[in-house]
């Protein structure tokens, strides 16, 4: 493994939490690589954003999901090592804590120790169910996902959805829903930022999951089948506001 990992971070988060000063067990193959090079140029760009996007949170959100998808991706890192939860506290408790302090200043412990809701893997996950590696822009899809102030709520409902992991189900949610330049296909735009819509949504295809195979849809299968279950929702398929 080329990335460094955390290997107390549990004792490492209690320490701070309780204003002890916290000793880090980091551990680092001593590997001559690209990741050796790369990696502190990926953090030196994470704190850029958060100085650049100090008082825009949502902002900071997209460009820091692209900055270490991107970094990561070049480095050829391979994916058990990205989705590794020494990697990700590592990240969080010792290589930019102050940034996790700005983004989530309550000192939430699952922002710092990897779970669903561990903001960096959060951030990173966002880009990868978007991510298509056999096109010209393998960011495309995410890049049409305008920063707004709804998409926190958004990403967060996505990715608890067991129909998350089917990109061509994911990838259209992402333009219907946070697509501005895409919602007219689905002539519903006026609900489409509504949470109670794109909830209601979620819970209905997650109904639909166990009779539909969506991992054998192509992507005009996946558009219909979204835009028909989105225009057939009805006020009763709504969670309450």
């Amino acid at each position: 493994m080329s990335l460094p990992r955390l290997k107390n971070g549990k004792q490492v988060y209690i320490d701070f939490v309780s204003g002890k000063t916290p000793c880090p067990v980091v551990e680092k193959d001593d590997l001559h690589n690209k990741t050796d090079v790369m990696l502190p140029v990926m953090l030196d760009q994470i704190t850029d954003l958060h100085q650049k996007y100090h008082d825009d949170k949502a902002i900071f959100d997209f460009y820091c999901g692209l900055t270490l998808h991107e970094s990561l991706a070049s480095m050829s890192i391979q994916r058990e090592e990205i989705i590794s939860i020494d990697f990700w506290e590592w990240l969080s408790l010792v290589a930019l804590r102050d940034v996790v302090e700005w983004r989530y200043p309550k000192k939430t412990k699952n922002r710092f120790l990897f779970d669903r809701n561990h903001v960096f893997w959060r951030l990173w996950m966002r880009v990868d169910v978007c991510y298509t590696e056999s096109v010209q822009d393998p960011y495309e899809v995410f890049k049409k996902s305008s920063p707004e102030k709804e998409s926190d709520d958004f990403w967060a409902q996505l990715l608890q959805r067991s129909f998350s992991g089917y990109k061509i189900i994911t990838k259209v949610l992402v333009e219907l829903i946070l697509g501005e330049t895409e919602r007219d296909k689905f002539r519903i735009e006026e609900l489409c930022t509504s949470r109670q819509f794109y909830r209601g949504l979620f819970m209905k295809l997650m109904l639909r999951q166990p009779v539909y195979c969506f991992a054998a849809m192509d992507n005009n299968i996946a558009i219909d089948f979204v835009k028909r279950e989105a225009e057939q929702l009805e006020e009763s398929d709504l969670p309450k506001a």
